[in-house]
């Protein structure tokens, strides 16, 4: 049995960080996994009507209020499960304005953790075309952080976030240039840019998951073109030399 991972997904809000994990976890699911679903978002927990609680404990897993306190309570919950049942992570960390995990790591080396149990770590921080974007990134990674581990750390350069009349990998030309990015990638951070989603206006209005629109609940056209994304997808991060669990 391969080792369980911790999968958090960070970022400012409306970078594209829930439905990234919601694939992640589809995926996992998909080739057989039991992995634990945490919703943490307190302003629009948007992965929770994705995935709703199920009386089976399937679904996504919410705290019991919008406390600090609360969020820790679950996250610690859930992993203890993943270190006694070896089942694997996701976590939805909510928006940039949250910063509960930041302040959490400060007390609480998540990594060190895993590795304690003998779990992986995957740290993936979203973000979109915009300097705010990697501004709130690098902030989050401080250079002399002892809670930073690059070889775990992958930014995820969202082209879901990309007009549609500007091309993918050119939106993305000044934030690769830019010091700071230059500065996270030289430390080990791997780079993965995630392709964008033409029918993603078909899945969002309808809540539907990936799995649902491959099925062709939103037609046969967003499902050949989701089955598509869902290839490229995969490839990108294969290319990045991320090992998905």
């Amino acid at each position: 049995m391969p080792d369980p991972t911790l999968v958090t997904v960070e970022g400012r809000g409306q970078s594209g960080k829930t439905r990234l994990l919601a694939w992640l976890y589809e995926r996992s699911v998909a080739q057989g996994g039991s992995p634990l679903l945490l919703d943490l978002d307190t302003h629009t927990p948007a992965l929770s009507a994705l995935f709703p609680p199920r009386p089976d404990g399937t679904g996504a897993m919410r705290p019991g209020s919008a406390e600090p306190e609360a969020q820790q309570e679950l996250v610690a919950l859930a992993a203890d499960a993943m270190a006694t049942h070896r089942r694997s992570v996701f976590v939805d960390t909510g928006g940039g304005e949250d910063r509960w995990l930041f302040h959490l790591q400060r007390s609480l080396d998540l990594s060190r953790f895993c590795s304690d149990v003998g779990a992986r770590r995957l740290r993936l921080m979203v973000l979109g075309p915009t300097e705010q974007d990697l501004h709130y990134v690098a902030t989050v990674l401080p250079a002399d952080s002892d809670t930073f581990h690059p070889g775990e750390t992958v930014l995820c350069l969202n082209a879901g976030r990309v007009p549609g009349d500007r091309s993918e990998g050119g939106a993305f030309t000044h934030i690769l240039d830019n010091p700071e990015m230059d500065r996270l990638r030289k430390a080990g951070c791997r780079t993965v840019l995630v392709p964008r989603l033409g029918c993603m206006d078909k899945l969002v209005p309808g809540r539907l998951t990936y799995t649902a629109a491959k099925a062709g609940a939103a037609g046969a056209f967003a499902a050949s073109m989701t089955r598509f994304w869902d290839g490229r997808t995969e490839r990108a991060f294969l290319d990045g030399l991320v090992d998905l669990p």
